[in-house]
């Protein structure tokens, strides 16, 4: 088979581990499709722009940024990166276990004695075929429903999918403003490419500067005959749409045959999970450690089971419409496992600083949503950074499910005015009832500036004239990623005094009211709540336990540039999730709990730099499902089963950062961040 990125690390990692390890090689030279050809060997064309960043591709024990001339924004180019692989594969001495020029046509197999790696068909007929015949470029697009509200033309081949958590959208308004002026036109697949020409499938020719192929992948298994892992494909995934006559794969974390789990393996099978690079690297290690006898795999039962668990996910996405990988697997689950069988460590040491990430990327279908709201008549709600984001979301939902009065909190009145119209003139969500235009003082402003801790007695105090209980406060607002040297009204570190003693200085006020509210006969126990906005984001925030308790401040000059601003909105985030166990324990009558909302489209991340927001806005999500999240936070029962506990997207109880938990459990964190906001904030009590 053409060894890549995968095959070669995989003959690296057994090679390492003991084993006699021998890899197939089709083409004359290692790096498989990256090596160039002018023969009619398929192959990347010879100035082909991979996609990935000179900073991110590469392997933990050797790295790509540094090898090669360029700034770590410039593109990967196929003469680089073949050549990366060969000097990957000299440096480890493993250039003389390739067998180059090596076509396997057959593979006969039988009881589990011989380890082996099955190549995939695919690569082989590829290899049979005219150049890119076996390349199609996207002319029929599934895009998400809140894209239905563009004006598709029929002539542009776009067909509507239900939205789902995983799949990204084709349809922005700034596409389809290109789609109508004609500056974007879609074609039919390409047939062949020419010198200076594009030839399509129906015939036409074009000129073109620059060519992107976004052509996925097709996996057979064909090759091994009765030990194909996806003979025995359900007839639901042959019937879902998304499935586009791709074989569906059984096996065992993505990797292991459940047929021959001790011999049989396809290391570059399982949906990336990280890079390409780093998937493939640790997707082998862990091969390797299991088969040496280093790490255990469950029973045959067990393995089963997880395989049919993978396989009923990937059928549940296609039917929602068009899924990117059949392999495709849980990410933050399997980093964890491909860990702790490679044993690494990660896990251990220092937490997983991939889990609370990739939840927030990559997740499960809302678990609470708003039509399972019971009337919220008599209820009172406060959200700060109630005006825009994620917070709008949430008042629109809790007025329609018939609160009696939502609180909507932030610095600006002209925001508070804008978003009261929009939660009054919105329209309920599936399942719920239009409120009565009569329920004219339901949603109320109050200005709030955590930044500035003379301004928050204020605004509790106007509250508390108005009320006599509150239920649920959210603390939603936060800033994100400050630019360097902002600093609050009083001076302070302004990341860490507008997430962390701002909200805590807030709760001050409002817990005596909240005390009277769980005390109240009509009050259902662990019903009044406060919900702490935490982050998956803040995955490796600094310190042992999550903050840097010395410098909170993150004044030394370690912490500089975009790395300071990060690592600020990390510790803030952690700060949040300490603050709800702690307030958990010293107020068992209030639930509290942190939550990390999930990726969101919001401008939450505004001061991030251009590339991030762009990733960001690419793969996050719609607004409502962060609100989904918040709602879970605040009404689902499993939350008061775990007081002081963490919610992850979106709407399931989790974990946050590991040092963090740590720290809650092992080393007293809680009052200690206590007693430091105490600290700053007493003499505005």
């Amino acid at each position: 088979m053409r060894k890549g990125i995968a095959g070669i690390s995989a003959v690296k990692n057994l090679t390492e581990a003991g084993f006699d390890v021998t890899g197939f090689e089709a083409s004359d030279a290692i790096g498989g499709l990256w090596h160039y050809t002018e023969d009619a060997r398929t192959s990347c064309l010879y100035n082909t722009r991979a996609l990935g960043r000179r900073d991110t591709f590469g392997f933990s024990d050797f790295p790509y940024a540094g090898r090669f001339l360029g700034a770590s924004n410039e593109p990967l180019y196929p003469t680089e990166i073949q050549a990366f692989l060969e000097s990957y594969a000299e440096h480890f001495d493993i250039v003389h276990r390739f067998r180059l020029n090596t076509k396997v046509t057959t593979l006969p197999y039988g009881k589990a004695n011989d380890v082996c790696f099955p190549p995939l068909r695919e690569q082989r007929k590829a290899a049979k075929r005219p150049p890119f015949e076996q390349s199609r470029m996207l002319h029929k697009a599934f895009i998400q429903i809140q894209d239905e509200a563009f004006d598709l033309q029929p002539e542009w081949g776009l067909d509507n999918a239900p939205a789902m958590p995983h799949k990204l959208p084709i349809i922005g308004d700034e596409f389809y403003d290109l789609l109508v002026s004609g500056a974007v036109t879609l074609v039919a697949g390409v047939q062949r490419v020419l010198e200076s020409h594009v030839e399509l499938t129906d015939g036409n020719k074009l000129k073109v500067d620059v060519i992107i192929f976004a052509i996925g992948y097709n996996k057979s298994f064909s090759l091994l005959g009765p030990y194909d892992p996806s003979r025995h494909m359900p007839q639901a995934w042959k019937d879902a749409r998304g499935s586009m006559g791709r074989p569906l794969p059984r096996l065992y974390q993505g990797i292991f045959s459940l047929d021959f789990p001790d011999s049989l393996a396809y290391s570059e099978n399982v949906g990336p999970t990280l890079s390409a690079s780093i998937n493939a690297d640790l997707a082998s290690m862990a091969l390797a450690q299991v088969w040496l006898g280093t790490s255990r795999l469950p029973s045959a039962g067990e393995m089963t089971k997880s395989a049919d668990k993978q396989n009923q996910m990937a059928i549940s996405l296609a039917k929602d419409g068009e899924i990117f990988d059949p392999a495709f697997v849980d990410r933050a689950e399997w980093n964890i496992w491909a860990d702790r069988a490679a044993g690494l460590g990660i896990q251990d040491r220092i937490g997983n600083a991939t889990m609370p990430l990739l939840r927030s990327y990559f997740t499960t279908k809302p678990a609470l949503q708003e039509k399972d709201l019971t009337d919220l008549k008599g209820r009172v709600f406060i959200i700060t950074g109630g005006t825009g984001g994620i917070g709008l979301e949430l008042a629109k939902i809790l007025y329609h499910a018939n609160a009696s009065r939502i609180y909507i909190l932030s610095r600006s009145a002209q925001s508070g005015d804008t978003a009261i119209g929009l939660i009054k003139t919105s329209e309920p969500p599936p399942g719920m009832k239009q409120r009565s235009a009569k329920d004219e003082d339901i949603v109320r402003f109050i200005a709030l500036d955590l930044g500035d801790f003379s301004s928050i007695k204020a605004a509790a105090e106007s509250f508390l004239k108005l009320e006599t209980r509150l239920d649920i406060v959210w603390h939603n607002a936060a800033v994100m990623l400050a630019p360097e040297g902002s600093v609050s009204k009083q001076g302070h570190e302004l990341t860490f005094a507008t997430n962390v003693f701002g909200p805590f200085l807030f709760q001050h006020f409002l817990t005596p009211i909240m005390l009277q509210t769980s005390q109240n006969s009509a009050t259902a126990k662990g019903s009044v709540r406060v919900c702490w906005a935490a982050s998956g984001d803040g995955v490796v925030p600094p310190g042992e336990d999550g903050i840097l308790w010395d410098d909170w401040k993150l004044s030394s000059p370690e912490f500089g540039g975009f790395k300071g601003r990060t690592m600020r909105y990390m510790q803030s985030k952690a700060g949040n999730a300490i603050l709800a166990a702690e307030m958990a324990k010293l107020h068992p009558d209030i639930t509290s709990c942190a939550f990390n909302p999930g990726a969101i489209k919001t401008d939450i991340a505004r001061h991030a730099p251009w590339f991030l927001q762009a990733v960001h806005n690419l793969m996050s999500h719609p607004v409502r499902f962060g609100a989904l999240t918040e709602l879970y936070a605040g009404f689902s029962d499993e939350v008061t089963k775990r007081n002081g506990g963490f919610v992850v997207p979106f709407g399931q109880i989790g974990t946050t950062v590991a040092k963090v938990e740590a720290g809650i459990a092992e080393r007293n964190t809680g009052k200690r961040l206590w007693d430091l906001c105490d600290e700053y904030v007493r003499d505005y009590y």
